[in-house]
């Protein structure tokens, strides 16, 4: 497998305005330039957010944020600096793997934005049910876009009455229905 990060440098910071915090973030200088592989990763990774022109890529996955540049990864947040690290191995592993397969994923080049809260509720259920583990459809709507929630946490939307709903939501979200 022909991989793209080789050597990096890595550094672990905690929170400079909350001396001794738990809370770590890792940040890996790069001896190469990994522009080339963001539209990959854009394709691969759903909720993924691309800007070609800034050339960064942001992804949150499981509580973490990764933020890719061309010769730069950040990842936070960690409970202590074996976490930080092990954050950037998975960043670096999820490249070289990528770039191991670019040449069968067609990138992409869209530029992806956070779906509008109000947006999303208009096509929630509305009915404040809570089965989602959140008070209100509004509070889950604000969870999604923090990420602490998944669309799937509605299950109301699986409802037959409410298919049309939920493929407008996928779309919106650029998920999968899955």
């Amino acid at each position: 497998m022909d991989r793209l990060v080789c050597d990096y440098c890595l550094e672990l910071d905690s929170p400079g305005c909350v001396p001794g915090a738990d809370r770590w973030s890792a940040r890996a200088a790069l001896a190469n330039d990994i522009e080339v592989v963001l539209p990959y990763l854009n394709a691969r990774l759903e909720k993924a957010r691309y800007d070609q022109k800034a050339k960064v890529l942001i992804w949150k996955a499981e509580g973490h944020s990764f933020a890719f540049r061309p010769h730069e990864i950040k990842a936070a947040p960690a409970r202590d600096r074996e976490e930080a690290g092990l954050l950037i191995v998975r960043a670096i592993s999820l490249i070289n793997e990528t770039w191991g397969m670019h040449d069968r994923i067609v990138p992409d080049y869209t530029k992806r934005s956070t779906p509008d809260l109000i947006q999303t509720l208009r096509l929630l259920p509305r009915n404040n049910c809570g089965r989602c583990g959140f008070a209100t459809c509004m509070a889950f709507s604000a969870a999604l876009r923090a990420d602490k929630a998944a669309l799937s946490d509605c299950v109301l939307l699986n409802d037959p009455e409410y298919t049309e709903n939920r493929e407008s939501l996928y779309e919106l979200w650029g998920v999968s229905g899955r």
